[in-house]
């Protein structure tokens, strides 16, 4: 319990590559306990793409666009959480 003492008093900060704020709130959902819980978005774990992954990125949108349908920018955001 440490660490989510240091989030809220903010000692953790993105510098030693641990965000120091609370992620976005999403939506909530109902788990199996019967217990409502919020959703929330994932850190990101690198700061951007190469090329590379982006052109990898883009094959996969085109091949799961019609069983997935999502954006390249929310494939891509996907990868960097």
């Amino acid at each position: 319990m440490k660490w989510l003492r240091m989030v809220f008093k903010n000692r953790i900060t993105p510098a030693n590559g641990v965000r120091d704020e609370l992620p976005q709130i999403l939506g909530v959902a109902t788990d199996s306990g019967g217990r409502t819980v919020e959703l929330h978005r994932g850190p990101r774990f690198q700061a951007a793409l190469t090329e590379d992954q982006m052109r990898r990125t883009v094959w996969i949108q085109q091949t799961l666009q019609e069983a997935s349908p999502m954006t390249v920018e929310g494939w891509a955001d996907g990868f960097l959480r």
